[in-house]
């Protein structure tokens, strides 16, 4: 009984060895493979922290290029300490411990901070963009008309005597007729007959700028209407005090008068 009664024991001892010894390796599979699938999530950690970097390299380019500083201190300089502005490269991951996962962790986390301050980074660097790209198409920069240049901006001996008087914007010959050009996109704040200067277009495009077309046998807009840089406007004519067809363009910037050749191409 006792011999018996001693088997059994070293039975189901040995019965419960091979088990744990079957879950040990069962145990071990997983491991393994729990592994590599945290060194697989560890690789693409490194590529999205590559990616970053990029971004915020990409990021400054665009600043520079297009001259846009406009970050708020707190951001740029939370921009500026996540790295990837220069220096050495961030130490590659790669999991073999329980003291790598915890690496893991905080890299995420980082991450995490990080992602969210490059897009309020590239949402500031759009808009500012779209407000450069605005003041753009605002600004006076083409030819109104096709002629040439009879009278600049400036103090001049008058045509209708010798006196001198100051002339506030550009004459341009022209053929009777031929077409005069709005200069930038804007919107029409009056048109009409003004005495001297004859049939008159005034344009307001925003950001302080507007343009003046003056002697104009006719008028194509109406006060009120949008216009579109290029877009016809008129023609030229010799209407009100003038000695002869041509164009007067004048530019104003926030209410003062300057010279337009300093807005042509």
């Amino acid at each position: 009984m006792i011999i018996l009664l001693a088997s059994a024991v070293i039975f189901f001892d040995y019965v419960n060895v091979k088990k744990k010894e079957i879950d040990l390796v069962s145990l071990k599979e997983k491991t393994k493979i729990q592994n590599v699938q945290l060194q697989t999530f560890a690789d693409k950690i490194n590529d999205m922290e590559a990616e970053l970097s990029r971004l915020r390299s990409l990021d400054t380019k665009i600043r520079v290029l297009t001259n846009t500083n406009n970050e708020e201190p707190g951001v740029k300089s939370r921009r500026l300490s996540l790295g990837g502005q220069g220096g050495p490269e961030p130490v590659q991951l790669s999991f073999n411990n329980e003291a790598s996962l915890a690496e893991m962790v905080s890299r995420l986390d980082r991450m995490n901070f990080e992602i969210k301050s490059q897009e309020k980074s590239l949402h500031e660097l759009h808009a500012s963009i779209q407000d450069q790209e605005s003041i753009l198409v605002a600004t006076p920069s083409i030819w109104p008309a096709n002629g040439y240049v009879s009278s600049g901006f400036g103090y001049r001996e008058s045509p209708f005597g010798s006196n001198y008087e100051f002339h506030d914007g550009l004459d341009i010959s022209a053929p009777s007729g031929a077409p005069v050009l709005a200069t930038a996109d804007g919107v029409v704040t009056l048109t009409g007959n003004y005495g001297d200067t004859g049939n008159t277009i005034i344009i307001s495009h925003g950001y302080g700028y507007e343009t003046g077309y003056c002697h104009l046998s006719y008028i194509g807009v109406e006060k009120g209407q949008r216009i579109e840089r290029g877009q016809e406007i008129g023609r030229v004519g010799s209407t009100g005090r003038s000695t002869g067809p041509h164009l007067h363009y004048l530019v104003k910037i926030a209410g003062s008068k300057v010279n337009p050749r300093n807005y042509l191409n």
